[in-house]
């Protein structure tokens, strides 16, 4: 059974999204309750529910409650995370909270209610909120505006459904409603579940009290092949990347430019046969960051070539990767939506770039796309 720690820390104003652990507290033991969902051999969930927790959060500075609850024992990689928060309290808008795991972060609540207008952000009653990538209400940052000012709260005052996390990484000082929401439940996406998964909570605005009762992190996983170890070189011309790739599954390999990704790049899509696959050599600008191998799911097509477009003499020039043996199409539209994309030239990959022009500027005017046969 997991154990729950209520750590008290200090929000860095550096990082929003990392504490500065300044000591440990006494462990606090909740009841736990924990379930197992199955669809046939391949899909689970697990849920992890503490409550009568009654841990109240220091009122302002930033000082708050790291919750941390080691997962073991769970197969398959991340699909889905869902989270519930009960937090009661007196100014909603005060409270900052994320979930971390490893190196991936959701931020789900970041002053709620704060825009330019409106540096307080929302004055309700604390939450009773479930937390979903896929909630139909939508961003909780703004739940006054969804519900036009009359959201579903509790008889206590508190603010009740399910909604999508924040996901603002902005400072909480400085956070608008504005702000990209870069950092939500999808970032633990494809990870290994087993670990210590922390909730982080702080009241950052003196004035008010908030208090934790109870919280619940569900995880499903998905079984499948286990993704390949990569092995990387330093070859003539860049880097190249090899891994044992098994027999009739597609692998895709992606790179980011940092930790925690907002987001990864397709570089290439192997077939495996059972052998060594080598991906490479990849150019300086090709290889630099973070890489991983996502292994696609049956009958799933590979993404469409990234087309790199530029300027030369003469004209245009295009390039895009081409598999080996796979046959492309360089198309061309007028405008969006397209009627008739028209072929403006075919090319068979041969593992490397493809180069394409120059075309003239009355050929370059428009839309454009590169498509496998």
């Amino acid at each position: 059974m997991p154990t729950l720690h209520l750590t008290e820390s200090v929000l860095s104003r550096r990082s929003s999204a990392h504490p500065v652990r300044t000591g440990w507290a006494s462990p606090w033991v909740a009841a736990l309750l924990m379930g197992t969902l199955t669809w046939g051999a391949q899909a689970q969930w697990v849920q992890y529910r503490f409550t009568d927790l009654d841990f109240q959060l220091t009122d302002g500075g930033g000082v708050g409650a790291s919750v941390q609850c080691e997962v073991s024992g769970v197969a398959g990689a991340i699909s889905h995370v869902m989270l519930s928060l009960d937090i009661s309290g007196s100014w909603s808008g005060d409270l900052y909270a994320y979930l971390n795991l490893g190196g991936a972060h959701a931020v789900l609540l970041n002053r709620v209610g704060k825009t330019a207008s409106n540096p307080f952000g929302y004055g309700d009653q604390g939450f009773q909120v479930g937390f979903d990538d896929s909630a139909v209400n939508g961003d909780i940052h703004q739940y006054r505006v969804t519900y036009s000012l009359d959201p579903p709260l509790s008889s206590t005052g508190a603010l009740t459904g399910t909604w999508a996390p924040d996901g603002r990484t902005t400072d909480p000082d400085l956070v608008l409603d504005t702000d990209p929401r870069t950092a939500t439940l999808g970032a633990f996406t494809g990870m290994n579940p087993n670990g210590l998964w922390t909730l982080f909570l702080a009241d950052l605005v003196p004035g008010s009290v908030h208090t934790l009762q109870a919280w619940e992190l569900s995880i499903r996983t998905e079984s499948g092949p286990e993704p390949p170890v990569l092995r990387m070189a330093r070859v003539a011309g860049g880097i190249e990347i090899r891994f044992i790739g098994k027999a009739g599954l597609t692998y895709q390999l992606e790179t980011a430019p940092g930790l925690p990704a907002q987001s990864w790049r397709v570089l290439r899509t192997r077939t495996g046969d059972g052998g060594e696959i080598m991906i490479g050599p990849l150019s300086t600008q090709e290889a630099t960051g973070f890489f991983r191998v996502q292994i696609l799911p049956p009958d799933t097509e590979p993404d469409q070539p990234t087309l790199t477009i530029l300027p030369v003499a003469g004209g245009i020039e295009f390039r895009f990767f081409g598999e080996s043996g796979v046959a492309y199409r360089l198309e061309a539209a007028p405008r969006l939506p397209v009627e008739k994309w028209q072929v403006l030239e075919t090319r068979t990959g041969e593992g490397v770039e493809i180069v394409l022009g120059p075309f003239a500027t009355q050929q370059t005017t428009g839309f454009f796309r590169a498509r496998a046969e």
